[in-house]
């Protein structure tokens, strides 16, 4: 009964013996890999390509009384938040210069023109009242009188 008592007590020792024998020669970690958790916010990225449509747009366009192509200066950035009033484009304002300055040489043009219609029309004015005074005296020399129809005394 002895031998039984010490079979029963020195197996589970032996056992024990190999296992820590294992584990020390393992370098003191276990067979099975471990992790430790933490917690921490769930994110999930996507990168993927393609073509985002705007929920809410406004369409912008040039102004109608513009009457030509207009070339862009510049734009804001595709995509960009903007607010009410904000300039979001600029035109190139060299072709409206340049009918600016055409326009006012049009203008300068139609003065001298006017001017000299002006001073035409005054001298007409002054050649018509010489002409009526003209006309008046020689009514006055042929109106009929006394002696005649066309009859006048030499002076």
């Amino acid at each position: 009964m002895r031998r039984r008592l010490l079979l029963a007590a020195g197996l589970p020792a032996g056992a024990l013996v190999l296992a820590l024998g294992a584990y020390v020669a393992g370098g003191g970690s276990s067979a099975v890999p471990t992790q430790r958790l933490s917690e921490a916010p769930f994110v999930v990225k996507v990168r993927a390509e393609g073509v985002l449509k705007a929920a809410e747009s406004t369409p912008v366009s040039t102004p109608i009384s513009a009457g030509s192509a207009m070339t862009l200066a510049w734009i804001i950035e595709d995509g960009s938040r903007v607010k009410a009033g904000e300039v979001v484009a600029r035109f190139d304002p060299s072709d409206f210069q340049k009918m600016l300055l055409d326009g006012r040489g049009d203008e300068a043009t139609a003065k001298k023109k006017m001017e000299k219609a002006g001073a035409s029309r005054s001298a007409t004015q002054k050649d018509m009242a010489l002409d009526e005074t003209q006309l008046l005296a020689l009514l006055e020399y042929a109106a009929p009188t006394p002696f005649g129809p066309a009859t006048r005394l030499a002076a």
